[in-house]
């Protein structure tokens, strides 16, 4: 994914999590982990990726993060993204 592609991507998701109304707090954590996890590999996001297939590239990434990186709010950026 180039880096347009990923900023347009992520200033989607922005504008999707305020008409949902995270809060001004979450919504930068959400956007820098979720940014995280799309810089850790291009290939996240194929059209062609079935659920089982993103299931297990997000166990992949989530097992290089240290244990102080908030799992949790990862793993809830990411399934809202």
């Amino acid at each position: 994914m180039n880096n347009e592609t990923q900023n347009n991507n992520l200033s989607d998701f922005k504008d999707y999590l305020v008409k949902s109304g995270y809060s001004n707090h979450v919504i930068p954590m959400y956007i820098r982990k979720v940014k995280g996890f799309l810089e850790y590999n291009d290939t996240y996001l194929e059209l062609s990726m079935d659920y089982e297939e993103l299931k297990r590239s997000i166990s992949e990434y989530l097992a290089t993060v240290p244990l102080t990186s908030q799992k949790a709010m990862i793993q809830a950026a990411l399934h809202t993204y």
